[in-house]
């Protein structure tokens, strides 16, 4: 929601185009720092205590955000918020405790879906936002408008979060055990269910029989999982390509919307609607992941991913010829609405599949941080490289990153493989 108008918002403080990029980044620097601690407090504690805090952090830095009097306020609040944020990791070993490998991709990418939501989709809200009418309240002490509504909506989303955790959240299951062993200890199970009196000390033993049972198998399964070693390598790739995708789409997030409104004269709404739609066009991606998995392994989704992303980069930054208003939004479509969420979604899927029995929620946040920092690094230097030399270096590099990252999948790329326990 805040994309569209935070460098008019920056503006209107007195921020120049390299805080631009700090503002961009301090969301990210937020998340980072917070990630991996709950990621690794969500393996000790109640998921939903975490969520909660969280909820309520977001509520404190949309406040700010709203009320911020100058850039310094303004960039606390963006930090606070993204403490806030640093969520996905505890979502992301929510997932991976409860759903078996083989439907992991897809339900990865409905998650991510929601995520994709607030930042391509959601942005489309902002021109709704700024038709509203300016409102003054406290005396003046809060101003709504453009620039403020959006915080406004955050506030009151996560105040519904909190309530919706309280009424329908339940705790991922501490792991998730082999759906053979389970099934054939839960049929003992219902198999001891009493008939009569004359069946009581029948149904006793039954029922004593797949206690043993359930408790044999999930015996099993936690001696399975301390035997499985992870290809580290391989883990490591993957974090590389993360911060390939995380990293390039901030330097969008950073650059989309000032550069629509500088070089094609585009209005707040109108960057707003151009960037909903292109969105939009990624959330159809997400949704068809399904299908998708059936075609494609996650390797060669991660490849797919990262050429188009030197494609879009290189539409983007080549200056032989001027591009009307529709190609430049197909370059950045390239990237936003089929990179990311092909290859993005693809990298954290095959990430979690090669852990083993590593636990999920703190190597997750791990995954999550990594994103975070390129997160910070790229939109800091997207918003330096804008302002130094204009946006064709920028996506230039980017071009180079998509072409590096390939060039390191196809490396390893037989390494590239859910891990396979060894018999």
């Amino acid at each position: 929601l805040v994309i569209p108008s935070q460098w008019p918002y920056l503006l209107s403080l007195g921020g120049s185009k390299p805080e631009l990029g700090v503002f961009v980044a301090s969301f990210s620097f937020g998340r980072m720092f917070a990630t991996v601690p709950l990621g690794f407090l969500s393996d000790k504690i109640s998921m939903r205590a975490v969520f909660n805090v969280c909820s309520l952090l977001q509520v404190a830095g949309h406040l700010m955000y709203m009320v911020a009097p100058n850039v310094a306020a303004l960039l606390l609040s963006r930090v606070i918020v993204g403490v806030g944020s640093a969520t996905m990791s505890v979502c992301r070993a929510h997932v991976s405790r409860a759903v078996p490998k083989e439907e992991r991709t897809h339900h990865f990418a409905y998650l991510s879906a929601l995520q994709f939501i607030g930042f391509a989709v959601l942005p489309g809200a902002g021109g709704l936002l700024a038709a509203l009418p300016e409102v003054s309240l406290f005396d003046g002490f809060v101003q709504l408008n453009s620039f403020t509504y959006p915080g406004l909506v955050l506030v009151l989303s996560n105040l519904l979060a909190i309530v919706t955790l309280y009424w329908f959240y339940l705790n991922a299951p501490e792991q998730l055990v082999a759906p053979g062993k389970r099934a054939a200890a839960q049929d003992a199970s219902m198999r001891a269910k009493p008939g009569g009196a004359a069946e009581a000390a029948g149904a006793a033993a039954d029922a004593a029989a797949a206690a043993v049972a359930l408790a044999v198998a999930d015996s099993e399964q936690e001696q399975e999982q301390e035997q499985e070693q992870p290809d580290w390598l391989a883990l490591m790739v993957c974090l590389l390509i993360n911060i390939c995708f995380r990293g390039v789409v901030a330097e969008l997030e950073t650059l989309a919307s000032p550069v629509l409104m500088e070089r094609f004269q585009l209005s707040v709404s109108s960057a707003s609607y151009t960037i909903g739609t292109l969105g939009s066009l990624g959330l159809i991606v997400y949704f068809a992941f399904k299908p998708i998995t059936l075609l494609f392994s996650d390797r060669q989704l991660v490849a797919i991913g990262l050429a188009l992303i030197a494609l879009g980069g290189l539409l983007l930054g080549q200056s032989v010829l001027p591009l009307p208003l529709l190609l430049y939004s197909t370059g950045l479509g390239l990237i936003w609405s089929l990179a990311y969420p092909l290859g993005q979604t693809a990298v954290l899927s095959l990430f979690s599949k090669i852990l083993a029995g590593l636990p999920a929620g703190g190597f997750l946040g791990v995954f999550s941080a990594c994103g975070s920092l390129a997160r910070v690094i790229f939109a800091t230097l997207s918003a330096l490289l804008w302002n130094a030399v204009g946006t064709s270096w920028v996506f230039i590099l980017t071009c180079v990153y998509g072409l590096a990252s390939l060039l390191l999948t196809w490396a390893i790329y037989p390494r590239l493989v859910p891990h396979r326990r060894r018999v």
